[in-house]
């Protein structure tokens, strides 16, 4: 079973941060993904792999 993530951690200021419909840039791993943090006075957008792979064993 694999799902995708819709809210994950600002690596900056810790707040909620959102996925983005982007893909990103060349050059950057296409299974990752855009979140860009909710917060006002942050706004930080960051790159991370939005599907986890869940099973019973682990690697």
């Amino acid at each position: 079973m694999e799902f995708e993530k819709k809210n994950s951690k600002c690596p900056v200021c810790g707040d909620k941060a959102e996925i983005t419909t982007w893909k990103p840039p060349r050059g950057i791993d296409q299974r990752f993904r855009e979140y860009r943090c909710t917060s006002q006075t942050c706004r930080t957008v960051f790159y991370m792999p939005a599907f986890y792979h869940t099973s019973k064993v682990k690697p």
